[in-house]
């Protein structure tokens, strides 16, 4: 019989996975640590982004305004996704948030690994 938890476990969301981020050409380039989107870091941000949106984008009518700080609130949000990468400066996340600033592809390659679930959690194995 399978519990509730059977192949998934905060613990694995939060920890992360080694993953090779791709460069703009598509090459694997560097390895990064990607949360799942279900971990606790990454849920937290998404929580405060939301309800940064929702107070700031009412005083804003100019449509191309709105979707810019929509944007950058995506990019904060994935930069929580990035726990550790082999570059030479330090991992945090105003580092990563820079770097998803300079590389905008990045943050939507992240967003993508993170929300693969097959790759962070394993079904149970059948007894």
């Amino acid at each position: 019989m399978a519990g509730f938890n059977d192949g998934y476990s905060l613990e694995a969301a939060s920890d992360g996975r080694e993953f090779m981020a791709p460069d703009i050409n598509g090459v694997p380039s560097v390895k990064m640590t990607i949360r799942h989107a279900q971990s606790d870091a990454f849920r937290c941000a998404m929580a405060h982004e939301k309800a940064y949106i929702g107070t700031y984008l009412a005083g804003v009518e100019d449509p191309i305004e709105r979707q810019r700080i929509v944007q950058e609130s995506v990019i904060r949000a994935a930069s929580y996704l990035v726990s550790a990468w082999e570059l030479d400066e330090e991992c945090t996340q105003p580092n990563v948030l820079a770097l998803l600033k300079q590389r905008p592809y990045l943050a939507k390659w992240i967003d993508e690994q993170a929300a693969r679930s097959a790759d962070f959690f394993k079904p149970a194995s059948a007894d």
